[in-house]
C-alpha cells in the first residue's frame, strides 16, 4: 500500500470543502438567514475562514488517505477508510472551533490591548468564569468535534462512491494508462 498522492489528496480535500460549504450555504439561503449573517462579514474574513477550513481539511484528507488513497484502502476496506474520515472530521470540527476562539482573543487584544489585558487580568482573579469559559469551549469543541465527525465519515462515503463510479466508468484505460507509466 502507497501513500495516495498529493494530487488526490489535493482534490478530495477541494472536493469536500466546497460541497459541505455548498449545502451549508443552500440551506442558510432557504431559511433566509444567509443575508443578514453575511451582511457584515466581508470578504477577506470569508477568504480567510475558507482558506484555514481548506488547510484544516488537506491536512486531514492527507492522514485519511495515508494508506494508499481512494485506490487501495487500508486493511478494513470502506469501515476503516469511514472511521479514518469520522477522525478526520472529528480534528477538523475541533480544530476550527479552538482556532475561532483563538483568533477572536488575538484580534481582541490587536484591537485595545490594555482593555484586553485588563479584562484578562480580571477575569484570572475570578477563577471560576476561567472554568466556566474553559467548559463553554471544551463543550462546543467537542460538539463541533462530533459534528464533523459524522461529516467527515459521510464525506469519505461519497468520496470512496463518486471513486467507485468514477472507475467503473474509465474501466480498463486507467490500467493501461499506469501499466504504460510504470505504477
Amino acid at each position: 500500500m502507497g501513500d495516495a498522492d498529493s494530487f488526490e489528496v489535493w482534490v478530495v480535500s477541494t472536493f469536500n470543502l466546497v460541497i459541505l460549504s455548498l449545502v451549508l450555504l443552500f440551506i442558510a439561503h432557504t431559511n433566509g438567514g444567509l443575508a443578514g449573517s453575511l451582511s457584515g462579514f466581508g470578504t477577506l474574513p470569508g477568504v480567510l475562514v475558507f482558506g484555514y477550513l481548506w488547510v484544516l481539511a488537506v491536512a486531514s484528507t492527507r492522514r485519511s488517505l495515508r494508506a494508499g488513497g481512494l485506490d487501495d484502502r487500508p486493511e478494513g476496506g470502506l469501515r476503516s477508510l469511514a472511521w479514518y474520515g469520522f477522525v478526520g472530521g472529528a480534528r477538523i470540527g475541533s480544530a476550527f472551533v479552538l482556532g475561532i476562539v483563538v483568533v477572536l482573543f488575538l484580534i481582541d487584544f490587536l484591537l485595545e490591548p490594555t482593555r484586553a489585558v485588563s479584562s484578562f487580568a480580571n477575569l484570572a482573579q475570578n477563577i471560576s468564569q476561567v472554568a466556566s469559559f474553559a467548559l463553554i469551549v471544551l463543550f462546543v469543541g467537542s460538539l463541533a468535534g462530533i459534528i464533523g465527525g459524522v461529516i467527515g465519515g459521510l464525506s469519505v462515503l461519497l468520496d470512496a462512491g463518486l471513486y467507485g463510479v468514477a472507475t467503473r466508468l474509465t474501466g480498463p484505460a486507467t490500467e493501461t494508462a499506469r501499466s504504460n507509466t510504470g505504477e
